[in-house]
């Protein structure tokens, strides 16, 4: 029906009997449902249609006829596949009508995150999502980290979750979350820098290894085993070595050692050497000792006539020829020895002449000995040959001392003196025996300052048997006691004088100018 009608009927019974009726019939309008034009979702979304508005009972079914929801105008339901979903409206006449809405759930993408997710401290995180997507984006805890980007890279410095959020095309989005473990890296522990002595051998790594991980280092040359932690290190030459230290983890750290080799030790105690008794000599070199980057302890042996035998330099003053022999050692180093011989040349035993006497105003010779070459001193006082080994005064008027230095040919020096007075002296001995004994054959007058001299001799009867008129002739010439050549007969003879000394005074035998002498055979 269309429109309002009205309904007869006519019943004729097996009689013939004839019955009729009316009915009119009212034509309602049908209710509306309208769920809209087919649609498209993706999958996992929501799908909401709402006919509170048609003011009619509501009930959903699927397509197959199956009830999804009854008396209800609000519909919601996770997408999940397609389906075309049926709404049927009853008004309050029981007017019926339905409406369809075919549903296209579309796939979300499908997609995973490329990527390890175990990296160690300070390596590089590189993550990537693979696929043609209208935008990528990655998330750490609801916060955007990276924007529209396919790759994301940061260095790792610790553990954490991200989260891709990937929108397709047809601008369906699906997430996926990666948790990202970041491990610690290993302590490596080269140990200190070490200075090492050359030859010797020293540990090099950390003081408590952890078993578990795996040591390497490197160069190998000049070590015992590069493969363990603690290995002994000898190198022939300073270098620095590497270790490697891989965790059960993998992750990796490095630490690096310098060991510098000792320079050898260069010993030089000094020249042999020779020196004069009495002198000193300095022992060692300029330095004694060098090459080492230790302090370096000295002993000197023996240590006799040595000022400080623990220092490089010592003063030595042997007063024999002696071999000196040094050992220098810097810290734990094999120690090094050197020797040094200081030759000892003994002093010039210098003579000179002995202590004399001369008159005022005379000069003398003094003559030295022992030695290649001669000082005298004071040199004011030195007439002649101040450098020589006979040296000539000064006319002297007063006692003088002169002393020589005289030098061996080694160089060595030893000095000595000579007294020279300077007095008016006479003397004339009382007995002489010209008997050619080569003892007392001559009468001669001692004495020093002589100016001029007359000295004569007479025998018992006051006869002239003898006269000297010149120092010479009465200091040099003497009696022999003869006259004329014929020996006068032994006995007491008397002598006199008279002259003058260097200064004026006159001529006198302890104050007196006559005594005696006597001749004997």
């Amino acid at each position: 029906m269309t429109q309002d009608e009205t309904v007869s009927l006519s019943v004729v019974d097996e009689n013939g009997c004839e019955g009729a009726d009316m009915l009119e019939v009212a034509s309602r309008a049908l209710p509306t449902p309208d769920l809209g034009e087919d649609t498209t979702i993706c999958f996992g979304s929501q799908l909401v249609r709402d006919l509170s508005a048609d003011e009619t009972s509501i009930t959903w079914f699927t397509s197959e006829g199956d009830i999804l929801l009854e008396n209800n105008a609000l519909y919601s339901a996770i997408a999940e596949r397609d389906f075309t979903l049926v709404a049927q409206s009853t008004d309050e006449f029981g007017c019926v009508n339905t409406d369809s809405l075919a549903v296209d759930v579309l796939a979300l993408p499908d997609y995973s995150i490329i990527g390890d997710s175990i990296y160690c401290v300070q390596e590089a995180i590189e993550l990537a999502v693979a696929g043609d997507w209208a935008q990528v984006n990655w998330l750490r805890a609801d916060t955007i980290l990276l924007e529209d980007a396919e790759v994301f890279s940061e260095e790792a410095e610790r553990s954490f979750v991200v989260t891709t959020e990937v929108t397709d095309n047809s601008g369906c989005v699906e997430f996926e979350t990666l948790s990202v473990t970041v491990n610690a890296l290993p302590i490596a522990d080269a140990g200190q820098d070490k200075l090492l002595c050359e030859g010797l051998t020293t540990v090099l790594g950390p003081e408590v290894p952890v078993v578990e991980n795996e040591y390497v280092w490197t160069p190998a040359s000049g070590l015992s085993d590069d493969s363990t932690a603690n290995p002994v290190a000898n190198p022939d030459f300073s270098l620095t070595f590497t270790l490697q230290v891989t965790d059960m983890n993998g992750c990796q750290q490095w630490d690096s050692v310098y060991v510098e080799v000792d320079p050898e030790t260069i010993l030089d105690a000094g020249s042999d050497s020779a020196i004069c008794i009495g002198e000193v000599m300095i022992l060692g070199g300029l330095p004694t000792a060098s090459g080492s980057q230790f302090d370096y302890a000295y002993q000197w042996s023996p240590p006799i006539a040595l000022d400080d035998p623990t220092a490089s330099n010592p003063i030595a003053s042997p007063t024999d020829t002696t071999t000196y022999t040094v050992i220098a050692q810097a810290e734990d180093c094999p120690a090094d020895t050197a020797q040094i011989t200081v030759a000892v040349i003994p002093l010039p035993i210098p003579t000179v002449t002995a202590d004399t006497a001369i008159g005022f105003g005379q000069s003398i010779e003094l003559t030295a000995g022992g030695g290649t070459r001669y000082e005298w001193e004071p040199a004011e006082f030195v007439l002649l040959g101040r450098n020589e080994a006979t040296m000539t005064t000064l006319n002297l008027e007063q006692t003088q001392i002169y002393r020589v230095r005289v030098t061996s040919q080694y160089g060595c020096q030893d000095e000595t003196q000579v007294t020279v007075f300077v007095q008016n002296e006479i003397f004339v001995p009382e007995l002489f025996s010209p008997n050619q004994d080569g003892i007392n054959d001559l009468l001669t007058v001692l004495g020093d300052g002589i100016a001029n001299i007359d000295f004569r001799i007479y025998d018992r009867r006051g006869v002239e048997v003898y006269r000297a008129t010149t120092i010479d002739q009465a200091q040099v010439v003497g009696w022999d006691g003869t006259q004329q050549g014929q020996d006068l007969p032994i006995g007491d003879y008397f002598w006199s004088l008279s002259g003058q000394f260097l200064n004026g005074d006159n001529l006198q035998v302890n104050g007196t100018s006559s005594g005696r002498i006597r001749l004997i055979r």
